[in-house]
Parts: C-alpha cells; sequence; structure tokens
C-alpha cells in the first residue's frame, strides 16, 4: 500500500499510476475538498506467481525463462557465480560478522567490527586476530617448533616466503635487524603463520603476576632463543633490544602486550662522528685488533701519543705479563718489569746489545751477585777505545767458574801473546795473601800453609823421580809400560792388574760410574775385522756385523721365548707399571689411557684402532715393545720370510699371515715375518686399518 500526503492552502491535484493496485488511501492533513484521479495500469499476464510454502533460509529461484516460473530452493545451484558482485546500497551488518570460505567451502575467517578497539578486525581460520590500523603482521614459514609469544627473528627465505625462527643473540652473524616481533600462533617446523610486528598480542600464558607487572618493559634475552627478559642486557651480554611493554598480567592464559621492537644502540653501535665522539674501550679492542695483521703507519711523522699526568701506557702478553711499561708520572721505560719502572730504563730481564753502549754517567752498579761477562769464548775488554786505561778495583773481585770453562785472568802482553792465570777445580775456597813488595831476586814464593806467602830464597828440591823421598826406583828397576805404584808407604814400579783403568789382557772392572767421551769420534767393539758393536759419530747405536751387513742376534735373550726381542728394538718400560701383564709374553695389546687390552681385529668389541705393542718376555717388569725384531707368541713356522703380519680376528692378542675378509672383521697390518723357525717378525704396525 502506498500513503501520498499532500498539505498546502489551496487544493491540489494528485495523479497516481499503481500497477495492480485496487485500494487508494487519500490521507487530508485536515477536513477540506480533495480532488484525486488514479491512473491504474492494466493487469499483468496470468501466470504461476510467488510459489507458497518455503522454509527460512531458502531462496526463491527461476525456474525457467517464463514470467513467474519460480520455486523455493535450499541453496542457489542453479545460479553463476557473479564474479564481479555490485552492493547497491550500504550493508548493515548488524553486529554481526561476514564469514569467509576457500574453494574447498572450508572456513576461512571472518570480518567484523571491533568495539574494543573501535576498527574493523579480521579473524583467520587460526584464530589470529588483525585489527586494520592498529597491528601489522609478516606471514611465514616456521624453519622450526615456535610457541605463541615466542620473540621470531629473520632466518631466511625459502620461494617466496619469509622463513620464521626463535630470535637467538648467539646465533652466528646476529644483528638487531633480524628480530621481527613475536609469533601471533603456534607453530609447528614448516607450519604457515603469522608474526606481530607493530600492535597487540593477547591471549599469552607465561605472564603470571608474580613476575610481571602492567607497564613492565620486555627485552630480548641474550642468552635464551625466543624468550624475554625484564632486565635490559649490558653491552657485555649482547643486544639491548625493546621489544614490548606488558598491557595484561595474569596467572592464566590472558596475557597481553603491546609490541614494537626497537633497538637500543650501544655506544660502540653508533658510528663516530658528530653524534658519537667516544673512543670506548670495545671500539678501542677492535682497533687493535684490527692491527693484529697489519703494520701500522704514520703518514705524518709529526704525530705523538701524550699520556695523561700521572698515566701509563702496558704492553702484555697473552698471560697478562708486562713486557713494555711507559709511565709518565717518571717519564720512566720498563721491559718486563712486574711493576711501574725504578729507573729510567728498567730492564727486569736479559738485555742483548748487538752495537755500542754508551754510559754518559761516572758509574755503572750491578747488583750483589751478578755477573758481567761475554757469552762463550768471546772477549770482554775495559779501558779506552783508544790510548791506554788502568782499571781500578776498589773490593774484591771474583772470578768464577762456569761449566766447561775454567775461571781465570788472561792478561794480553802485545804481539798478540798474553799470559793466563787459571784456577783449578778446588775442594774447598781459600785465600792467597801476596807479600808486601816485589822480593829479591832469585827468591821464591812460600806460602806458610794458611794462604799468607811471601819471598823466601830458594832451597834444595827434587831434580828427578828419584829424588823424592817415597819414591823408589832402584830396588825395583822399571819397564816399558810400568806404573808407579803405591804400596802403602812408598812409590814403586809395577804393573797395574784388575783396576778399572786397565784395558789389557784382563777383565775390565769398573769400581765406580765411568764416562767414556767419544770427542766427535766413532766407539767400536772390533772382533778382527768384524764389528760387532759401534757407536757412530752421530750417536747412533748399531749391532751389526758391518762386512756383511746382515743383522746378527746378538740380542737380550737370543730370541728364545715369546717377547723376546732384538738389540736396536724401541721399548717401553714401566710405562703401564700398574696393569699386570704376566702370561701375556708375545701378545699383541692395544694401549689405552688405563689399560691394556689384547688387540682383536673384530669391529664388534676388538682393540684394534689404538697404539699397538708387544708384551716382552720381561712382562713382569711392564714392558711393552713398539717397533722392532720380537718373537710373538703366535706359530709362525708355516709361514714364509717377508709374509705380512696382520692383527687376527679370532685370537685376541695373535698374528696372521692370512688377512681378515668377513664381514665384521679389521684389516690391520702390524709388521712382517722375518724368522719363520722362531715366529720372529719386523713390528711395525700400521696406522691405518680397513673394516670389512
Amino acid at each position: 500500500m502506498s500513503t501520498i500526503i499532500v498539505s498546502g492552502s489551496s487544493p491540489s491535484t494528485i495523479s497516481v499510476s499503481i500497477p495492480q493496485v485496487n485500494t487508494i488511501v487519500v490521507t487530508p492533513p485536515e477536513v477540506r475538498t480533495i480532488s484525486a484521479t488514479l491512473n491504474v495500469g492494466s493487469a499483468g499476464t496470468p501466470g504461476q506467481g510467488v510459489e507458497a510454502g518455503g522454509t527460512t533460509g531458502q531462496s526463491l529461484v527461476k525456474l525457467n525463462d517464463n514470467d513467474y516460473a519460480t520455486t523455493w530452493a535450499d541453496r542457489l545451484s542453479a545460479v553463476v557465480d557473479d564474479t564481479s558482485p555490485e552492493l547497491g546500497g550500504d550493508l548493515n551488518t548488524a553486529g554481526n560478522a561476514i564469514t569467509f570460505e576457500d574453494n574447498l567451502q572450508a572456513s576461512a575467517g571472518s570480518l567484523a567490527f571491533d568495539n574494543d578497539e573501535l576498527t574493523l578486525s579480521y579473524t583467520n581460520a587460526s584464530g589470529v586476530t588483525i585489527e586494520f590500523g592498529e597491528k601489522s603482521v609478516f606471514y611465514g614459514k616456521a624453519s622450526e617448533a615456535i610457541a605463541k609469544g615466542d620473540v621470531v627473528m629473520f632466518g631466511g627465505v625459502q620461494g617466496n616466503h619469509l622463513l620464521l625462527k626463535k630470535a637467538d643473540q648467539q646465533a652466528a652473524g646476529f644483528i638487531p635487524e633480524w628480530v621481527v616481533g613475536f609469533a601471533a600462533q603456534a607453530l609447528n617446523t614448516n607450519d604457515f603463520g603469522y608474526v606481530v610486528w607493530f600492535g597487540k598480542l593477547d591471549g599469552l600464558s607465561g605472564y603470571n603476576t608474580s613476575t610481571y607487572s602492567d607497564g613492565d618493559l620486555l627485552y630480548l634475552d641474550p642468552n635464551t632463543a625466543g624468550a624475554v627478559t625484564l632486565t635490559e642486557p649490558t653491552p657485555a651480554q649482547g643486544h639491548s633490544i625493546l621489544l614490548a611493554a606488558v598491557l595484561t598480567a595474569s596467572n592464566g592464559n590472558a596475557g597481553r602486550i603491546i609490541i614494537r621492537p626497537t633497538h637500543k644502540q650501544d655506544t660502540d653501535e653508533v658510528p663516530e662522528g658528530s653524534t658519537n665522539l667516544y673512543f670506548t674501550d670495545a671500539r678501542a679492542q677492535a682497533a687493535v685488533d684490527a692491527f693484529k695483521d697489519n703494520d701500522i703507519t704514520f703518514s705524518d711523522p709529526t704525530r705523538a701519543a701524550d699520556l695523561q699526568s700521572g698515566g701509563r701506557l702496558t704492553f702484555r702478553d697473552d698471560s697478562n705479563q708486562n713486557i713494555l711499561y711507559l709511565d709518565e708520572a717518571t717519564r720512566s721505560v720498563g721491559v718486563k718489569t712486574t711493576s711501574a719502572p725504578t729507573a729510567t730504563l728498567d730492564v727486569g730481564g736479559d738485555a742483548n746489545i748487538s752495537s755500542n753502549l754508551t754510559v754518559g754517567g761516572s758509574t755503572v752498579t750491578l747488583a750483589d751477585s751478578a755477573i758481567l761477562g761475554v757469552a762463550d769464548t768471546g772477549r770482554f775488554t775495559i779501558g779506552a777505545i783508544s790510548g791506554s786505561a788502568n782499571l781500578t778495583v776498589n773490593a774484591t773481585t771474583e772470578f768464577t767458574q762456569i761449566t766447561n770453562f775454567a775461571a781465570g785472568i788472561k792478561i794480553n802482553g802485545g804481539g798478540g801473546n798474553n799470559v793466563t792465570i787459571d784456577s783449578p777445580t778446588l775442594a774447598g775456597s781459600y785465600t792467597i795473601t801476596l807479600p808486601t813488595d816485589g822480593g829479591t831476586s832469585g827468591y821464591v814464593l812460600s806460602t806458610d800453609g794458611s794462604g799468607t806467602t811471601s819471598w823466601v830464597a830458594q832451597s834444595g828440591g827434587a831434580t828427578q823421580i828419584d829424588d823424592l823421598s817415597d819414591v823408589d826406583t832402584t830396588t825395583v828397576a822399571p819397564t816399558n809400560g810400568q806404573a808407579l805404584i803405591w804400596d802403602g808407604s812408598q812409590w814403586e814400579p809395577g804393573t797395574v792388574a784388575s783396576t778399572d783403568t786397565n784395558l789389557g789382557n784382563t777383565n775390565l772392572t769398573l769400581s765406580a760410574a765411568r764416562t767414556i767421551t767419544r770427542g766427535g769420534n766413532s766407539l767400536s767393539v772390533v772382533n778382527s775385522s768384524t764389528t760387532d758393536f759401534q757407536i757412530d759419530t752421530t750417536g747412533n747405536t748399531r749391532c751389526v756385523d758391518l762386512v756383511a751387513n746382515t743383522i746378527t742376534e746378538n740380542n737380550k735373550t737370543g730370541l728364545t721365548s715369546a717377547g723376546d726381542y732384538n738389540v736396536g728394538a724401541r721399548v717401553l718400560r714401566n710405562a703401564y707399571a700398574f696393569i699386570a701383564l704376566t702370561g701375556d709374553a708375545g701378545n699383541v695389546v692395544e694401549l689405552g689411557a688405563s689399560a691394556v687390552s689384547d688387540g682383536l681385529a673384530t669391529v664388534a668389541g676388538g682393540a684394534y684402532s689404538g697404539m699397538l705393542a708387544v708384551v716382552t718376555s720381561s712382562e713382569n717388569a711392564n714392558e711393552l715393545l713398539v717397533g722392532g725384531l720380537v718373537r710373538v707368541s703366535t706359530n709362525l713356522t708355516s709361514a714364509s720370510v717377508g709374509d705380512i703380519v696382520y692383527l687376527s680376528e679370532t685370537a685376541a692378542g695373535g698374528v696372521t699371515t692370512t688377512a681378515p675378509s668377513s664381514s665384521g672383521e679389521v684389516v690391520r697390518i702390524v709388521g712382517h715375518v722375518v724368522k719363520p723357525a722362531n715366529s720372529t717378525i719386523y713390528f711395525n704396525p700400521s696406522q691405518d686399518w680397513t673394516e670389512l
């Protein structure tokens, strides 16, 4: 029904054309005469019309192209999707949300007005809400498991997707700019989801009121990946990255934060310039590190390094010991001093002066027990460089003997000749006091037995051996090769026998430890033309027939028992004294940190990969042979000279000339057969092995 209202002081004429209208109602504002002309259109062609019935939610659809051919249907199955819909007016959702489905008709989220934030918000199928204009998010793929609320950083790219990882300051090459926000949802590895970079994030657990309060500032934890901390990290701990503030602290899962990551730069992270004039410790260290592999060149030769009043500059080694110490207060330099230098140049160690040393003062002071001298056979001169000079000694001067050199005084007399006064090896110290004058011609220097000397006239003296009162060469006339022998009361000629100084036809018996000095020559024991034993000029020991050039069996025990070895073998004695080896002579063993195990060439439970040795026949003395000729416990009489010897895969501690060939066994060469008749091998274990 249509209602037309006409108001005014004069009559009005209204023309109305309404098709298919049976009733017209005219309501005047007041009583007066109204004339109305109604033009009603013709009735339409009779048809089916709107079908009665239908249920809530159904739609009226056309059955065909004929007019009024309609029916009620559950869905618009016969209607083609409109890819360009148009809204003819305003859309009022009346507080409801607009929902979305994907191409599989699964829920894809909803769009609604957020009454709390007073903005339009979109909530996806995972429950992540994005308030338009109030929240910025990233969409990416998790490269590891990430919990909701974890701090997330850039982890690379894959295809056109951002890869997400827990923010970790310990990661190699980490920079603050990698941090991209907080995970808005829980993500498993390879899940896609959202990260909030700016805005609010709610529904968080872990923000208990016992730890957090509303308004707390949250920083990236420098030690735990993905975590936050209430304590701002120091530059020594890591980067200071202010991430968010707590809006709501809650003991449940109703925690809420507002996110805005901000990197608070430390002084060292701000480039030097007008806004940063600090040369901090860290920046100074970085500058020092830059000089590690590069020389320092000052382009301006007038540059100087000024120390502040009372300051110092110390160069130290990696164990924090002083190398060079510059002290401004005393204008002194210390070399290897443990504290501030006590002199203009204070050297705490040896000083090597390869050129001239000029002392401008009048005194050179040496500490008590100090030595002033030259190394080896060099010459040390005291006196004027040219002309003549005297050495004045104001106190006792001590000349001390050092190893292989006698203490003495050498006086050059000109013409390349000199006089040397040497001190012999002394049993004790004594003092000699010289006479007060030069003495009388023909007098000799005599001592009183206490070291005080005087000039006395020469009297008597022996001119030959017989002149000595305790020598008798008359009773028994000496013969060639004899020596003077003390008989308890006097010296008389005789033949020395059975002493450690006789190398004649008798056995040599040493009464004490003696030393043979080769002096750079070889020492040989020769039987006729055959050398049995030799220490050559380089110190090498040989037990060979130098003529026939063959190995002899002049060895420890003649290789008659398992574990016997030849001279020249390399043997460890008492290296494993804490381990009983009795009964293992001739066995191949593996040396461990605290045990010695019989060698066995099997992968499962075998002992084959470590250092190998042979237990010798002196196993009670804990003796192990690590190389050389040795008789092993395995019977090798059927082998041939030169056969390769392997570690046995069946007999623990044994060897074999047949290489292991089965799966789970190990091939390791330990030497070669030298003498099959007595199972002697040259033990030289390979450092390589093969697992089958």
